[in-house]
Parts: C-alpha cells; structure tokens; sequence
C-alpha cells in the first residue's frame, strides 16, 4: 500500500503540485475552516454533536467517493477511440509546458482530475472516522470553553470536507467541459 501510495504521489501529485497549492479551492478551504475553527462557538453548529456533523460528512464523502470512481471509470473506458486518441495527443502551448514543468495532457489532466477528487474524499471519510473515534458520538462539537483541541478537530474537518466539496464543484465543471470538447469532436 505504501509503495502504491508513493509511486501515485511522485508520478501524479508531484508534477501538478503548484497547480495544486495556487488553487483557490485550497485558500479558500484553509481559510474557511480556520474562520469555523475560531467562530463556531458563536454560531449554530456550537449546538450539534460530533456524531451528528460526522454523519453528514460521511454520507456526502461517501456519495462523491462513489461518483469519482464511476467517473474515473468512463474516463478510462471512453468508447470513442479518436477523441481519447484528441485528449492524449493534443500539443500543449509553450506557455502551458512552462507553466506547468510538463508536458501537459488533457486525458491524463482529467484522469487526474477524479481520482484526486476520490482521495479528498477518502481523506475526509478517514478524517471523519478518527473525529468519531477520538471525541465519541454524542460529544458536543464545541464546548462553553472552546479549546484547543475543539478548534484543532473542528478546523481539521471542515477544511477537509471543504477542499473535498470545491474539488467535486471542480469535477463537475471538467465533466461539463469534456462534454463539450467531446459534442465538437463528434462535429468535426
């Protein structure tokens, strides 16, 4: 499993690292869980259990996990020869070779797009599971005192999950612009 894990890391996550960090979806989730993990005990979710957030993570996690899979599942078994030939082959511009330290390609890229998307989501299904284990079901998500370890579980689930949730949004958008590179390939 290591092994597995590292060859994915060096061969796939590596070279797309600095898209990776830029992206928004990565500040925007850090900021947001950091804002979660200083405010919450202000606001609503102060009064829900760690079982009942945990649920709701687990349940969403698992649906999108499951979507990723199928998804990635059509992309590798994409019935149309020539248009998974088009994805693999097209000739990147000078910028995007530049910009990205690699030859970029748009089958590999939307490959890559779902089962990264499928790892954000098992990291907040495994996430979810030791906030279970570690508070226990029926522990209030954020006591009167709001420590440290509250903020550190709250922060740590919630950037998760909202790195998990921009991801999907950005799975989505792939899917909708594949389709329509694959209605101008049928055109043409």
């Amino acid at each position: 499993m290591l092994r597995t894990i590292y060859s994915y890391l060096s061969s796939e996550v590596w070279p797309r690292r600095r898209d990776i960090v830029r992206g928004s979806e990565l500040w925007i989730a850090l900021a947001g869980a950091l804002l979660l993990a200083h405010c919450a005990s202000g606001w609503g979710i102060a009064n829900t259990q760690v079982g009942e957030v945990v649920t709701v993570a687990l349940a969403y996690a698992a649906v999108a996990f499951g979507f990723c899979l199928a998804g990635l599942t059509v992309a590798l078994t994409l019935p149309n020869d020539g248009f998974v030939r088009e994805l693999a082959t097209k000739e990147p511009s000078a910028a995007q070779v530049k910009r990205k330290g690699r030859v970029p390609n748009a089958y590999s890229d939307l490959i890559f797009v779902f089962s990264w998307t499928a790892v954000a989501h098992w990291v907040v299904i495994v996430v979810g599971l030791l906030v279970l284990i570690e508070a226990g079901y029926g522990t209030r998500l954020v006591f009167g005192d709001f420590g440290l370890d509250e903020k550190i579980r709250l922060g740590l689930l919630s950037f998760f999950l909202l790195y998990a949730v921009f991801q999907f949004l950005i799975t989505l958008i792939t899917l909708s612009q594949v389709g329509n590179r694959y209605i101008d390939h049928l055109r043409r």
